[in-house]
């Protein structure tokens, strides 16, 4: 995206002000106009209003960006009020992703009409306001068109609603047409599929999810399967039990979690009970239906015994903890330092009847490993990426009967020996999984089935674009 030309910002008088000025009366404050690609922006400089040309105002065919803002006469670096307008020529994804993130129902928006839009700048607008913020959301189907706007101010809100009074949209109605709403596409689907890793032969098969579930955000999805059972955690909060049969998932119950649930773990010990942890929830134990919250651990994984646990979210394995958590849920926290990862940022952490598996970096290194631990917390192995870059973040790792396995970021599929020696890595998603677009695999989570195989969670895309699925596959061949 080029900068927007420094002629494209103009000096002016309103006609007013012009008046006055030549009657001899009192001048009106000047206007500046700033013109885009896709808006115009008229403003009085008086009310303090600046911006960086250079690094605030960009322009293009696709997409015109400011940032504007008022100054803290404090502090310049900081800003009274600030705003952003941005007017993209892109698909649908973006916009309804944005819509729910601001709290609106794409059916009732969509189908029920239940809003009520406001006018801004030509266009309507779903507004989302509290005290300090305003965001304006807008969606102009015929131009392929997102517009978004967002205010932010403790104390000169008034004025940004006087500067947006001034914004004007370009908008022109080239005949485009969006893809269809989640309740009018096809469902995702996929064949299967077989593909090497080094010596190895992986086969794919597609696990339909019945009902499927939609509008997965990234972070907060995992799985657990015994081959006959599953829980899936979705969206970070919503979960149910399913029942894995002739190679469908299909749902049992829902398991209520509450209005603010936002967990990041999940872990099934061996008495059948489903523990959830959260940074900002912390950690809850399900057992028979009911849900009672564990005091002290945050994103807490627990051994398969389900007697103790281990904190995900600590920074460096020297902070690492470890929760005795007793029948009565009383919980000791022990020192657990794990000296070998210097860097537990965004860290992957499971724990398993033989070892305990994070994702981390070593001392001076910029590059992720995988350290598998006894549960004394001697280290056993460091699994390294078979090639720069190969694994990024880590969303399952496990032992299989020949190795161990890793789903991460930057790859589909990466195998070690039992020595920790790589074996291979898979980075091309499509001979794995159909996906209609290019890019990383979206793994979520993984879960090694007892009689072997591996149920892989994965965040796609419709080939119609209409939404992301929650997916599974499995996966066999370890």
């Amino acid at each position: 995206m080029k900068d927007i030309s420094a002629r494209k910002v103009m000096s002016v008088l309103t006609a007013a002000g012009l008046a006055a000025c030549l009657c001899g009366g009192a001048a009106r404050a000047e206007v500046k106009k700033i013109e885009a690609t896709y808006f115009t922006l008229d403003y009085e400089t008086d009310a303090g209003w600046t911006f960086d040309e250079k690094k605030d105002l960009k322009d293009s065919q696709k997409a015109s960006t400011l940032r504007i803002r008022i100054p803290s006469a404090a502090d310049p670096k900081r800003s009274d009020a600030l705003v952003d307008v941005k007017a993209n020529i892109e698909n649908q994804s973006n916009f309804r992703r944005y819509l729910e993130q601001f709290g609106f129902d794409p059916y009732e928006y969509a189908e029920k009409r239940s809003y009520t839009l406001v006018p801004l700048g030509g266009v309507d607008c779903l507004v989302k306001e509290d005290s300090s913020r305003i965001n304006y959301l807008a969606r102009v189907e015929g131009a392929g068109e997102t517009i978004q706007i967002s205010a932010d101010s403790k104390e000169k809100l008034e004025d940004v609603r006087t500067l947006l009074k001034g914004l004007q949209f370009k908008v022109t109605d080239a005949g485009k047409k969006d893809g269809p709403w989640y309740w009018n596409g096809t469902p995702y689907a996929s064949a299967e599929h077989s593909a090497e890793v080094g010596s190895v032969t992986l086969n794919s098969k597609h696990v339909p999810i019945d009902p499927i579930i939609i509008r997965s955000v990234i972070g907060g999805n995992r799985i657990w399967s015994d081959g006959t059972r599953a829980y899936i955690l979705s969206n970070a909060c919503k979960l149910a039990e399913y029942a894995l049969d002739g190679g469908k998932l299909v749902k049992k119950a829902d398991i209520e979690l509450g209005d603010k649930a936002n967990y990041q773990t999940m872990t099934v010990t061996d008495d059948g009970a489903v523990w959830l942890g959260g940074v900002g929830r912390g950690a809850c134990h399900i057992k028979d239906g009911a849900v009672e919250k564990i005091k002290g651990p945050r994103e807490l994984v627990m051994h398969p015994s389900g007697t103790w646990g281990l904190e995900r979210s600590c920074r460096k394995g020297a902070e690492m903890k470890k929760y005795e958590i007793a029948a009565d849920g009383t919980v000791a926290t022990v020192d657990f330092p794990l000296a070998e990862i210097d860097s537990m940022v965004n860290a992957y952490l499971r724990i398993d009847a033989n070892h305990i598996y994070v994702s981390g970096r070593e001392a001076g290194s910029k590059t992720t490993a995988l350290f598998v631990y006894d549960h004394g917390g001697k280290l056993e192995k460091i699994l390294r990426e078979p090639a720069q870059n190969s694994m990024g973040g880590v969303f399952f790792a496990g032992e299989t009967a020949n190795g161990f396995v890793a789903l991460p970021l930057q790859s589909t599929v990466i195998l070690w020996d039992k020595e920790g020696n790589p074996i291979g890595r898979l980075n091309d998603v499509k001979k794995l999984y159909d996906s209609p677009t290019t890019g990383v695999a979206a793994n979520e989570d993984g879960v090694l089935l007892p009689g072997g195989g591996l149920l892989t969670l994965t965040r796609r895309e419709r080939a119609d674009k209409s939404t992301y699925e929650l997916v599974v596959f499995r996966v066999d061949g370890f």
